[in-house]
């Protein structure tokens, strides 16, 4: 096992797909941490692998299994993100873990209280995700030579992802803006040299390499898929647990396929003593460069959903295993 860091170059243009179409109205949702698909494609990006497969969905499990070839991985290639954040230049605050898409709090700072999993008010620091939204123009290359041209009336949102450390001493409030650093579990044998590849949309850069620091590899090693799940115990997920309703009219978490390594699904933990809540979003896994087409939309826990977890006794379906394999429903323990 390795660990895996992405630094952005530059603020990271990360959206989530939307759940309506421009013809109705238009907003763009920002996501605070790269979705597993994101971070395959540029994997597969470095290594430079060609896909052949059409299908969207058919497409990631081919990716899975050529970046396993490539790099002689594990069943399962990639897990995360723990997230460290440098704060004026200086110190590394970390690791933490995304809490839905607003904050970022050190898995310390949840703890079991009187009405279950809370955020500890006496947790005084964490880094906030502050998306800028901006208005592109679509542009057209007009030949082969690549001169491209203005495409009028056709203006886009997009976000770029700003983070801001947040601490208080009394009450006197510190804030700075902060560098993200997002570190995964490689469960591979070879090594990712290091590199500028574009990261998201926009054309936005990322370095990617893998790090010797024994304490990125210690706590990267912690992390677990769902496949990995050996024993019972609570988990915080770093990444969106996809959920595939079993029929068009299931509103019911126990109507949904993917849960099959959750005993209990505790839920988001809240500041305070307030009890987590239990959201369920809808996730867009990515866009499909191959065919210039978006995945399809699932279900999911989003990440900082806290869980009980318990082996899989019955095998999980196709999709589900695909996805679990690329990084999505990784575990992070709780103590």
């Amino acid at each position: 096992m390795k660990a895996l860091v992405v630094k952005p170059v530059e603020p990271l243009s990360l959206s989530a797909t939307p759940i309506t179409g421009v013809d109705v109205f238009s907003y763009t949702r920002a996501l605070s941490t790269p979705l597993p698909t994101t971070l395959l494609g540029a994997l597969g990006a470095l290594l430079d692998i060609q896909l052949s497969s059409i299908d969207p969905i058919q497409g990631i499990s081919e990716l899975v299994s050529k970046v396993r070839q490539h790099l002689d991985c594990g069943d399962v290639v990639v897990k995360g993100p723990l997230v460290y954040f440098k704060v004026a230049g200086v110190g590394l605050v970390g690791p933490t873990v995304a809490i839905h898409t607003a904050r970022f709090y050190k898995p310390e700072c949840i703890v079991k209280g009187r009405v279950g999993y809370e955020i500890s008010g006496e947790c005084r620091e964490h880094v906030e995700h502050e998306p800028r939204v901006f208005v592109g123009i679509a542009l057209q290359r007009r030949d082969a030579s690549g001169d491209k041209l203005v495409m009028p009336g056709f203006t886009y949102r997009y976000p770029l992802g700003l983070y801001r450390y947040v601490h208080k001493a009394g009450s006197k409030v510190e804030s700075k803006y902060a560098e993200p650093a997002f570190v995964y579990a490689l469960n591979c044998k070879e090594r990712v040299e290091r590199a500028i590849v574009r990261f998201g949309g926009e054309g936005r850069v990322a370095e990617v390499y893998t790090s010797e620091e024994e304490e990125l590899i210690k706590r990267a090693s912690l992390i677990k898929s769902p496949l990995e799940v050996d024993s019972g115990g609570v988990y915080i997920a770093l990444a969106p647990i996809p959920l595939l309703a079993e029929s068009e009219d299931s509103i019911y978490l126990d109507a949904v396929k993917g849960l099959e390594f959750c005993s209990d699904v505790v839920g988001v933990p809240q500041i305070g003593s307030k009890p987590p809540k239990v959201v369920v979003e809808r996730l867009g896994l990515g866009y499909y460069e191959v065919s210039r087409t978006r995945r399809p939309q699932v279900l999911a826990l989003p990440a900082g959903t806290i869980v009980r977890a318990r082996p899989i006794d019955l095998g999980v379906v196709d999709l589900l295993k695909t996805l679990y394999m690329a990084g999505f429903a990784s575990l992070y323990p709780l103590q």
